[in-house]
């Protein structure tokens, strides 16, 4: 997403810029997707997922659909495996199918070690770049629920249900050893009642849950993740979710295992916490220090975590490379 954001910007200011992602849609974490019964595969105009039923919950902008005359290229499906540097100097992208981008700057919107790998380097010095204290992470359960019981339950959009013991949730969350919530809290998210688009009898929803992330708690996410799921809507159920236990069809289950496997660091998709020292410019800077022509996008990146935020990041790399590169058009740039 925070890359897509500084490609936008660049075209905009007539440099050529070639977006890599590894995912067979762009777009990050974030993908333009509303549960419904059966999926109709890509769409190539949203550059994701969707479905017959209902309306998308969020569109991305997409860049698949522009004319290479307005100098944008996407390559799907396909990573970076290397960095390739003059000095100090990033000079291209090494790429899984053995070809090489050439490139003038290098927008990398991936965790920051992973740029560290791709440069064949150490970390930058200095707490900024090493000694990040990660957000918790959560299990998020995205399914289907009848109208006919939804109707009878609290709350409307999002809906907080907080738990009783709420101090020792924020121990339970943030102190090592972490665990899982004596008294967990949730967010249900019921599109439906804002969108007039989503209709027919079966209702997209979402419950959010919590957790530590893997560097606080290193818990054996594939053997808990089933269990868990169960016990989430019995707790929501006894608490005035009526029948989401038994009624709600589930989709997709996500958990810091899967988060991990994503490639998210301490397997939490709310990358670096907003401590004190991890807010607004104190948090990682959009430039790798050690190379003038390298910037950074993303939710680990000034300004910080959240979609406003990362798609400025985006922005606030892309204004870097012009104030490095000038605002000439047909500059080659891989975010």
């Amino acid at each position: 997403m925070s890359g897509l954001s500084a490609a936008l910007r660049l075209t905009g200011l007539g440099h050529r810029v070639t977006v890599v992602d590894g995912s067979p849609s762009a777009g990050g974490l974030v993908r333009t997707e509303t549960p419904a019964a059966e999926p109709r595969g890509p769409d190539s105009t949203l550059g994701a997922v969707g479905f017959d039923t209902g309306a998308t919950v969020l569109t991305m902008p997409s860049l698949i659909d522009v004319d290479p005359d307005a100098g944008a290229t996407v390559t799907l499906s396909t990573r970076a495996t290397a960095l390739y540097r003059d000095g100090s100097r990033v000079t291209g992208v090494r790429l899984d199918s053995g070809d090489a981008l050439p490139a003038d700057a290098v927008v990398a919107a991936v965790p920051i070690a992973e740029t560290a790998r791709l440069l064949g380097a150490e970390l930058p010095r200095g707490p900024r770049w090493r000694r990040l204290r990660y957000s918790p992470s959560a299990v998020v359960i995205h399914g289907l629920a009848p109208r006919s019981v939804t109707e009878s339950w609290p709350g409307h959009h999002h809906t907080l249900d907080f738990a009783a013991a709420w101090t020792e949730k924020f121990v339970d969350l943030t102190r090592t050893p972490g665990r899982l919530m004596r008294d967990p809290s949730f967010l249900v998210t019921r599109p439906a009642l804002s969108d007039p688009g989503l209709t027919g009898p079966m209702e997209p929803v979402s419950v959010l849950a919590p957790r530590p992330d893997l560097t606080t708690a290193n818990l054996p996410w594939e053997a808990l993740a089933g269990p868990y799921v169960d016990e989430c809507p019995q707790t929501l159920a006894a608490r005035g979710h009526h029948q989401i236990d038994t009624a709600l069809r589930v989709l997709r289950v996500d958990d810091p295992g899967t988060w991990a496997a994503a490639g998210l660091p301490a397997g939490t998709p709310f990358s670096a916490a907003h401590t004190v020292r991890q807010t607004g410019p104190l948090r990682t800077p959009n430039r790798w220090p050690e190379s003038h022509n390298l910037f950074l996008a993303g939710a680990a990146t000034v300004p910080g975590d959240g979609i406003p935020p990362a798609l400025v990041s985006g922005r606030l790399a892309a204004e870097r490379v012009v104030a490095t590169l000038g605002e000439s058009p047909r500059r080659r740039i891989g975010p």
